[in-house]
């Protein structure tokens, strides 16, 4: 098949289609760069804003969305979260081209002084996985159930007794942590802006740096001299929830082109 992606793009060949090659090509770099914003978004909350618009849309998509996890279902507790804090949490991720000046500033924090609790909540934690685990004793929970499995060595294929748990967890995070949004400007972006989840890029790959996961498991579990058996079955937690992460982003990619909802799960990036 990829020979065949080759030769329809050799002029001559007598399989050339000026079309073909190319149509492809797009497909594949949209693919690349719609799975890095995925990654970039929810692992480390790494897409800046580069304009007003930008907050603006990113603050009314989260608090227009529908949940279907409300927030006492999940947190027995209140934070110290308030419009103060989340005007500095958005200034602090602008880009670094982004001038933000005073009348912008002033606009957002009209934006948010006239935003409830639960609203500047939901904004807080979108993105923000690691802190949407510490602060929901449900997610806590739902992690020391699947636990550090040293029989837990495929991803794929994990244990049947933590499928649920970790189907449970994703299901929470993706009404809380998922931004389902695709930026339009994420070619510049994936080519330009400086990657922190994202290492590299392959035609048709991504690979991603798990580094603070692993931290945070240490950290959460008391590590000392972890097996590598141990370290696999803790990394193969978020991968599995990546699989799902990143399959809905690309059905969101394909719903956008008007691919067929029978069809859209064809593209996909597997595990390896």
């Amino acid at each position: 098949m990829n020979s065949f992606y080759g030769v329809t793009s050799e002029q001559n060949s007598i399989f050339f289609n000026e079309y073909l090659g190319a149509s492809i090509t797009f497909t594949g770099v949209t693919i690349i760069t719609v799975s890095i914003m995925a990654f970039e978004n929810f692992l480390t909350d790494n897409v800046p804003y580069k304009n007003l618009d930008q907050i603006i849309k990113y603050i009314t998509n989260i608090i227009n969305e529908d949940y279907k996890y409300d927030y006492d279902e999940l947190f027995d507790v209140e934070f110290d979260i308030d419009s103060e804090l989340m005007l500095e949490r958005i200034l602090d991720k602008t880009h670094e081209d982004y001038a933000v000046g005073d009348e912008d500033i002033e606009v957002i924090k009209k934006l948010l002084d006239n935003l409830s609790y639960n609203q500047l909540i939901k904004i807080y934690l979108k993105n923000n996985f690691l802190d949407m685990i510490d602060m929901s004793h449900v997610l806590s929970g739902l992690l020391n159930d699947v636990g550090i499995r040293e029989d837990f060595n495929d991803p794929n294929e994990p244990p049947e007794d933590i499928v649920e748990p970790m189907d449970k967890m994703w299901g929470i995070l993706k009404d809380w942590v998922f931004y389902d949004h695709i930026p339009i400007d994420r070619y510049e972006r994936a080519m330009e802006d400086m990657r922190e989840a994202v290492l590299t890029v392959d035609t048709d790959s991504n690979f991603i740096n798990l580094y603070n996961w692993h931290q945070y498991l240490s950290d959460e579990f008391n590590f000392i001299n972890p097996s590598v058996e141990e370290k696999v079955g803790g990394i193969n937690i978020l991968i599995y929830i990546l699989s799902y992460l990143i399959q809905d982003a690309l059905d969101r990619m394909t719903g956008n082109m008007n691919v067929p909802r029978d069809k859209q799960h064809i593209i996909n990036m597997k595990n390896e």
